[in-house]
């Protein structure tokens, strides 16, 4: 998995950075090196196959609810009349 096809599966998660961190018990600084295509260092191989089976099952923590968006709270504008 490269660095970018990683922060695409995190993303398509709705996870951030700290919460994927948080759950690979990893600092999220060694996570953003691991995302980050101008780094020497690849994602490590087990967080790429635990990121793979997140998704393969649809696992998202119950401790990390998805949020909507901002566009996503906004209310329809009505027309005027």
């Amino acid at each position: 998995m490269t660095p970018e096809e990683f922060k695409e599966a995190r993303r398509s998660l709705g996870l951030s950075g700290r919460q994927l961190a948080y759950i690979m018990d990893v600092n999220v600084r060694t996570l953003w090196r691991w995302e980050d295509p101008d780094h020497d260092k690849m994602p490590n191989k087990t967080a790429c196959r635990v990121l793979r089976w997140m998704i393969d099952h649809g696992f998202r923590p119950p401790e990390f609810p998805i949020r909507p968006r901002y566009s996503q709270l906004r209310k329809p504008v009505s027309g005027s009349k």
